[in-house]
């Protein structure tokens, strides 16, 4: 028989295996059910092309920052004696630490009102808290632009985030929900 060719080594090579009627639910005319927990009071609009020029938006916000506030510290040290140990009493020490707290805020609260339209305050939280994140990361940039380039290199990497926040806020304000 032909199905024994196709199950030669089965202890029924003659029957071919089907899936019980229950897995073939019959065509009505009501449309099944949504599998979205909020059923029809579910969101008809696509937000994620916002959330995916919320976050390069803030994090660039947020490196801009970083980069001014790096080049406030490096003017800051520029008439202080040199120490062989950190003083974190001193004030580029303390414009270093609060600068950087307050980059990484406004990074958040960036991403937080730039998804305002998604309207669900865990979403608008966690995006914002992954930008402040990313911020962190990508300001190390600052580092070695600092180290390269000096101060005018990262008044430079803030010029540079300033545009690139301008043509980012373009397209936010051009995008349209799906």
């Amino acid at each position: 028989s032909p199905h024994s060719i196709l199950y030669p080594y089965s202890r029924f090579p003659n029957t071919i295996p089907t899936l019980p009627p229950h897995y073939f639910p019959r065509m009505t005319a009501t449309p099944p059910p949504s599998p979205n927990p909020f059923g029809a009071d579910a969101s008809k609009e696509d937000y994620v092309g916002l959330a995916f020029l919320a976050l390069p938006f803030a994090v660039t916000l947020g490196t801009g920052l970083n980069a001014m506030v790096a080049w406030l510290v490096r003017t800051l040290e520029i008439g202080a004696p040199v120490s062989a140990v950190p003083n974190m009493n001193s004030a580029p020490a303390a414009v270093l630490l609060a600068g950087t707290a307050v980059a990484l805020f406004g990074a958040a609260l960036a991403a937080w009102f730039v998804l305002a339209p998604i309207k669900n305050a865990f979403r608008q939280g966690m995006l914002a808290v992954v930008s402040a994140f990313a911020t962190l990361l990508v300001s190390l940039v600052t580092m070695p632009v600092d180290r390269t380039l000096g101060r005018w290199g990262l008044v430079g990497l803030a010029i540079l985030c300033v545009l690139g926040c301008l043509w980012l806020r373009a397209r936010i304000v051009r995008w349209k929900p799906e």
